[in-house]
């Protein structure tokens, strides 16, 4: 007897949610002007079932969002972007409207070296580039809770 067909035992097809249900659907941004980098992280995100926004600059990031719609739950930026103020810049705009959002920089410089003016602002975290992909799933899980 299969253990299908054994009205005692869960149909595993009606009990199973996949990866993509326990995101929620949250929202996540992706900024990066290294094309390739924010392609892929938007990629594996995507795989992992969260919604994403991407942009290049400050600028398109924050039009990005404000033509979604949706309510941010991450940002995922570069430290150094073109234009003035960079990933912090753009997260310190985005919270105004939004106090509970979270982010995650990236940068091809240490942690050390980010933070010689000061902490990165609470509810973030770095990560230094090359990354793998792993890492960055599971500091998008640790920060999102």
């Amino acid at each position: 007897m299969s253990l299908n067909s054994d009205p005692s035992f869960p149909n595993r097809e009606q009990n199973f949610e996949p990866e993509t249900q326990s995101t929620h659907q949250r929202t996540l941004l992706v900024v990066d002007d290294e094309k390739v980098l924010r392609e892929i992280i938007a990629k594996v995100l995507r795989r992992e079932g969260y919604l994403i926004l991407e942009a290049a600059t400050q600028e398109a990031a924050t039009e990005a969002v404000h033509r979604s719609g949706r309510k941010l739950d991450l940002l995922i930026s570069d430290m150094t972007l073109p234009g003035e103020g960079g990933g912090l810049r753009l997260f310190e705009e985005l919270r105004e409207s939004n106090p509970e959002l979270r982010a995650i920089f990236i940068s091809g410089r240490t942690l050390e070296e980010v933070c010689q003016d000061g902490p990165l602002p609470e509810g973030t975290a770095f990560l230094e580039k090359p990354f793998e992909n792993e890492r960055l799933v599971n500091t998008v899980r640790e920060i999102l809770g």
